[in-house]
């Protein structure tokens, strides 16, 4: 998944991407995908998901942040941009993570 970074796949990944069980192998793979996307629409729907999130997802979430604002430094700057002006999520897990791993860039 790694691999898809074709930009003409990110509206049938957003599409299809929060329907999915957290546990599922296809919800998995569409994260990891829009993780490794490199691309600030990807990384947008990657926060509005780990917005409504719950506690279980922290690890994941924040996992897939940090790889997408590790890779392009666009989806970093538009991170601390968006929680710097709304950090309101569902889960304090998640935020944590978040938080955290957004100290580090």
């Amino acid at each position: 998944m790694k691999e898809i970074r074709n930009p003409q796949a990110l509206p049938l990944l957003k599409k299809t991407f929060q329907n999915q069980l957290l546990e599922s192998a296809a919800f998995v793979a569409r994260g990891t995908a829009l993780s490794w996307m490199g691309n600030v629409e990807a990384t947008k729907t990657l926060l509005n998901w780990a917005r409504q999130a719950p506690d279980d997802a922290a690890e994941q979430a924040q996992q897939w942040i940090g790889i997408t604002a590790g890779r392009d430094s666009d989806s970093s700057i538009f991170l601390k941009q968006a929680l710097a002006q709304n950090n309101t999520f569902q889960s304090a897990e998640v935020k944590k993570g978040i938080l955290l791993v957004m100290s580090e860039r």
